[in-house]
């Protein structure tokens, strides 16, 4: 696993002590609280700068031998993965088979939680060695290819 990856000890949901009391805050505080929080994103991503490059430039390779990306997630980020492959299309001008979401457990799963149908529901979706495979799954984001 890539040094810039943090987990917090395989567990996918936990509480934040910084956020616990939220709902003893005043809205401004709330507000300030949620700004606060926002900031540690960009200061994780700008740790992890060089790993997220590799990650787009074996995309982008795969992309350009006829491949695909697909976005596997469970949960909340399968959810993500959904939203964010259906903007592509729109977005960027390209077909809606390029670059795919998937949530383990189909459409139920979207008001659920459905993380042991990961893989099958990865293979529907036409996951073989041409994809690259940006998951989402826990706490353990990895990217594979070949």
């Amino acid at each position: 696993m890539p040094p810039c990856f943090k987990t917090g000890g395989g567990t996918a949901v936990r509480i934040n002590a910084d956020t616990e009391k939220i709902d003893k805050l005043s809205t401004i505080e709330m507000v300030t609280l949620f700004n606060n929080e926002d900031k540690k994103v960009a200061e994780a991503v700008s740790e992890c700068i060089g790993t997220i490059a590799a990650a787009v430039d074996l995309m982008t390779e795969k992309l350009k031998k006829g491949g695909r990306v697909i976005y596997l997630g469970s949960g909340t980020s399968g959810k993500l993965a959904v939203i964010d492959a259906s903007e592509c299309p729109p977005t960027f001008g390209i077909d809606d088979n390029v670059i795919i979401g998937v949530i383990s457990g189909r459409i139920e799963a979207v008001a659920g939680w459905k993380e042991e149908e990961a893989l099958k529901a990865f293979e529907k979706a036409g996951g073989n060695a041409r994809a690259a495979i940006l998951s989402l799954v826990n706490d353990s984001s990895k990217i594979e290819g070949d």
